[in-house]
Parts: structure tokens; C-alpha cells; sequence
């Protein structure tokens, strides 16, 4: 498993002793990779505070690990051990759109909040909003029409 999957993620904070007893549990057919999938959304929920789009969270977190991002984030005086990790998350965020243009911070905002290949955002993506109210915000949007 890559440690950029979500399953991977999860077994990547666990001590090296937790990830191989996870890992044989699997190997055993105790523990599945979805009871492990839906384990790791709802600690990365948790951790980053992206409570119904762990998946923002998720990206956010992979973002902030970036070598650019993460010098830039230290040379900017936010430190790793003193803050949450939705904290850090956050940080990124302001980082990657801090001199944004609003069309495209828009575009980073809408690949943040596209749900993952394969995993269902059930009614966490939907926010109340028809069609044309999306249409009529994203022409409102300057250089947009």
C-alpha cells in the first residue's frame, strides 16, 4: 500500500509493532481493507477537522508534506509539534492561497472539495445549493462570465 493512500495513511502513523499486527490482521481476514478505509477517513474527520469531507482534510494534510510547502510553512515560523493537524492544515491552505487571484482560488477550493475516485460523499458534498445558484456564484466570480 502507498503511504499516499488512505489506507497506507493509516498505517503509516501507527507504530511499526500496530502496522504489523494490522497488517497480519488483514493477512487473516480479521480486519478488512474497507473497515480499515472507513477507520482512517474518521481519524483523518477527526484530526483535521473536516468532519463530513474528510477528503479536503485528507488533501490538505498530503499538500502540507510537500517539501516546497513544508519549507515554505517553517520558514514561516509554524512548527509541526506546536500545532493541531488541522492546524497545519489550515496553514497550508493560507500558504496556497495567499496571493491567489479569486478565480484561482476558486479552482484550488473546487479540486479540494471534488470527493476522491471511488469514495462516495454522500450528502457531505451537497451544500444546499441548485444548479444555477452554482452557475450564478461562479459568474459572479471576477474574470469569470
Amino acid at each position: 500500500m502507498e503511504r499516499t493512500s488512505i489506507e497506507g495513511l493509516i498505517l503509516a502513523v501507527l507504530s511499526d509493532d500496530d502496522a504489523d499486527a494490522v497488517f497480519e490482521a488483514m493477512l487473516d481476514a480479521e480486519i478488512f481493507e474497507e473497515q480499515l478505509i472507513e477507520s482512517a477517513t474518521a481519524l483523518i474527520a477527526e484530526l483535521t477537522g473536516y468532519d463530513k469531507r474528510w477528503w479536503v482534510g485528507y488533501k490538505l494534510a498530503l499538500i502540507a508534506g510537500n517539501t516546497e510547502v513544508l519549507g515554505a510553512l517553517v520558514l514561516k515560523g509554524v512548527r509541526a509539534w506546536d500545532v493541531s493537524l488541522g492546524e497545519w492544515c489550515a496553514a497550508a491552505y493560507a500558504l496556497c492561497t495567499q496571493n491567489a487571484k479569486p478565480e484561482d482560488k476558486f479552482k484550488f477550493d473546487a479540486q479540494l472539495d471534488t470527493p476522491l475516485p471511488g469514495y462516495d460523499a454522500g450528502d457531505a458534498w451537497d451544500d444546499g445549493m441548485s444548479l444555477d445558484e452554482m452557475v450564478q456564484m461562479a459568474r459572479s466570480m471576477p474574470g469569470m462570465r
